[in-house]
């Protein structure tokens, strides 16, 4: 059996395996038994000096604009041919290829100097090249989930560190075989086209300039055409075929595409769920995080709570409440040990300039993370000592710490008809808010912690164990 020939189109493979050519090369494809092509850089090809943009695309001069047009017709047609020899055709799945061509009519208007010329552009997609019609949806990452078996299998476990995706599929085309992982968005797929293979696959992405990893990567995709054309002799069923059913083969297909809807269903829902628990873990960054992490968490929760909530002047740690007519300052602190006088003292500052700046007394709210490494249970010291606490009710601070904020926030959810008094409280607090002291009332600990918890301390009183009420939400 012959060497298969390969060509390779707007990417950078450069050695003597495969053919590089550009889009607008002369050389044609059907001289090829693999086509594969990378659309990202092909309109680059027509640029000039003198191409502008419009709608935010690429819009070519009128010399560019006809080779382009020329070109695509010449591709198209030689990718059909292609695929009707039995040859394979592989997309890295494109995001838009979309330009501006000049149609070479155009509009006058006014006269003499005032004339003006309107040049009449109309739209072209490059990948209408290609012979089935699609859309994608732009988007960048590597975290990319395979889902076929046979021949692809094979050739993933491969290459499978050497992909990434730049765009899924509005809808399907064909079987889809990649998808970005714990999604159902497709990044990859295979159909039959004719006699030959039309295959959409992530990106070929390897960092390292590694010639032999390149060939690789191209003699896997050999093999992987190799391994497709056995699997039918050579020889691909024309479309009118599917009009024809063997026994049971009708409900066999049916119940295929009802497995993939299923599964498409349940991977929709998997991703689903994994939103909401990253959701929930956020936020444990209220009695686990510090710096900016521990920041962001709480004003998010003030926000909830029905705050109006402001970032601080640039380059401070600070920010800004208001609830209606009252206005508060507050400052978020993450520590491994208690919370001390100095955190306090900083509150106090922005509270004064906050004074000089706009001639109004805020409220100061002072929110630490104390003993942030410490599990819950374990945490048995106060996060306020005694001097810090006089220091703080003399200046009207209210003190709270990561924890009782994430009570408060889910008392709320509990019961919405009393959040308006909570605010009030912790308004009208100075010193220690003496409220949602006791996390076990909405946290529970997993038994297994439990376990370990018992043993190292040597008991189990105490821990009063209920469901959360945040998957109410």
């Amino acid at each position: 059996m012959k060497a298969m020939r390969m060509i390779t189109i707007g990417s950078f493979f450069d050695h003597d395996f495969a053919d590089n050519i550009h889009f607008r090369s002369p050389i044609s494809f059907l001289d090829y038994d693999i086509v594969l092509i990378d659309f990202e850089y092909v309109l680059t090809e027509y640029d000039t000096n003198q191409w502008k943009v419009y709608r935010g695309y690429r819009n070519l001069n009128e010399s560019n604009s006809e080779a382009l047009i020329k070109d695509i017709e010449r591709r198209k047609f030689e990718i059909l041919e292609t695929l009707k020899f039995g040859r394979t055709v592989i997309v890295f799945t494109p995001g838009d290829q979309i330009c501006y061509v000049d149609t070479g009519e155009r509009e006058y208007s006014g006269t003499g100097r005032n004339r003006l010329t309107t040049y009449i552009t109309s739209e072209v997609n490059i990948l209408s090249v290609l012979p089935v019609e699609f859309e994608t949806v732009e988007a960048c990452g590597t975290s990319i989930n395979f889902r076929g078996d046979g021949q692809f299998s094979v050739f993933w476990d491969r290459n499978k560190d050497s992909f990434c995706y730049r765009a899924y599929f509005k809808k399907p085309v064909g079987t889809p075989l990649w998808f970005i992982k714990g999604t159902d968005k497709v990044v990859g797929s295979f159909m039959p086209f004719e006699k030959g293979n039309l295959i959409f696959m992530p990106t070929y992405s390897y960092n390292d300039e590694d010639e032999k990893h390149e060939k690789d990567f191209l003699k896997s995709i050999v093999y992987l055409v190799k391994e497709l054309n056995k699997s039918t002799g050579d020889f691909r069923l024309p479309s009118w075929c599917l009009n024809y059913l063997l026994p049971k083969e009708e409900a066999r297909r049916l119940a295929l595409k009802k497995y993939e809807s299923d599964l498409n269903k349940i991977t929709h829902e998997i991703s689903k769920q994994k939103k909401v628990i990253a959701g929930f873990e956020e936020y444990k960054i209220l009695f686990s995080g510090t710096g900016r992490a521990l920041e962001v968490q709480v004003g998010k929760v003030f926000s909830e709570l029905g705050f109006v909530v402001a970032e601080g002047l640039p380059g401070r740690d600070d920010f800004i409440l208001n609830y209606k007519d009252k206005v508060a300052v507050v400052e978020v602190k993450g520590v491994s040990k208690s919370a001390s006088e100095k955190h306090a003292a900083q509150l106090e500052k922005w509270v004064s300039e906050y004074i000089s700046c706009n001639g109004t007394s805020p409220k100061g709210i002072l929110i630490v993370n104390a003993f942030k490494d410490v599990p819950l249970n374990l945490r048995t010291e106060d996060p306020f000592p005694a001097q810090m606490i006089t220091y703080s009710t003399n200046r009207n601070h209210c003190l709270l710490s990561g924890i009782q904020l994430l009570c408060l926030f889910l008392f709320c959810k509990e019961n919405p008809e009393k959040r308006e008094e909570m605010v009030e409280q912790l308004l009208t607090t100075n010193g220690v808010f003496g409220l949602c002291t006791d996390w076990t009332r909405f946290l529970s600990i997993r038994d297994e912690t439990i376990e370990k918890v018992t043993k190292k301390c040597g008991t189990s009183d105490g821990f009063v164990l209920k469901p959360s009420i945040i998957d109410k939400t």
